[in-house]
């Protein structure tokens, strides 16, 4: 997952390969050299977004039928 960072050098957008300046608000994917532009970091922030929902989605169901919350079917017992 990404954050916000202020650009340290010159690069090239990860989505669009559009140039990016140094200075300028960039979303970083920290343990990579993956950098978006503004546009590409707005899409990716939500996409980020979604993939935790649905992981913390996932997690959620799977601990409820551990412990006898719920069901395969999604039935509250």
């Amino acid at each position: 997952m990404g954050r916000w960072i202020t650009s340290r050098f010159r690069s090239k957008c990860t989505g669009c390969d559009q140039s990016i300046r140094k200075g300028i608000a960039i979303y970083w994917i920290p343990g990579t050299k993956f950098a978006y532009c503004g546009d590409c970091g707005d899409a990716k922030m939500l996409e980020d977004d979604e993939t935790r929902m649905v992981v913390m989605m996932e997690t959620s169901f799977e601990e409820g039928l551990l412990y006898g919350q719920s069901n395969a079917n999604g039935w509250s017992l």
